[in-house]
């Protein structure tokens, strides 16, 4: 245990916190991968747009405030999209590569799953506050602990009540 990374334990699920199962989000993968995509082009397409700006000497101003409005444009773009990943309850890890965390329950505490763009399935897991550096596979570990299934129904149900 000395060279594992150190965590805050939590013992009971964070209310009102969505928490997946692996199932759950291997099945939630499709529709975040279409969101992914989206957030991916459009953050491309802002840097771009960024990298034109910062050469600001070499445009008119005319070309100056189109960029302008449409790094604008494509921001507000980009915060919808984040927000949609959000309120579906995972979390964006890289906007150039479009890598996501599930929260999950794992053990009692709490970790996150990891899927990468271009994946069908999630990949490994690391502990929370590890980032990839801390990364584990077993995925089929995960599957078979009902902590985790009972963890992420928790959720869910606290979710729904919170709603009414």
């Amino acid at each position: 245990m000395a060279n594992q990374p150190r965590t805050a334990r939590i013992d009971a699920p964070e209310k009102g916190k969505k928490y997946f199962t692996v199932d759950e989000a291997n099945r939630a993968s499709v529709y975040i991968s279409k969101v992914v995509n989206d957030i991916v082009d459009s953050y491309k397409r802002a840097m771009e747009l960024r990298g034109h700006l910062a050469q600001s000497g070499n445009l008119t101003r005319q070309l100056k405030s189109k960029h302008e409005k449409e790094l604008d444009q494509e921001t507000d773009r980009l915060t919808r999209f984040c927000e949609e990943l959000d309120h579906a309850g995972v979390e964006l890890r890289n906007y150039k590569t479009g890598d996501v965390d599930f929260p999950a329950i794992y053990q009692g505490r709490e970790i996150r799953l990891l899927w990468n763009r271009g994946e069908q399935r999630v990949n490994a897991w690391h502990e929370a506050g590890t980032g990839y550096a801390g990364s584990q596979v077993g995925i089929e570990e995960l599957m078979k602990d009902p902590s985790h299934i009972e963890a992420a129904r928790k959720s869910m149900q606290d979710r729904t009540l919170q709603r009414r």
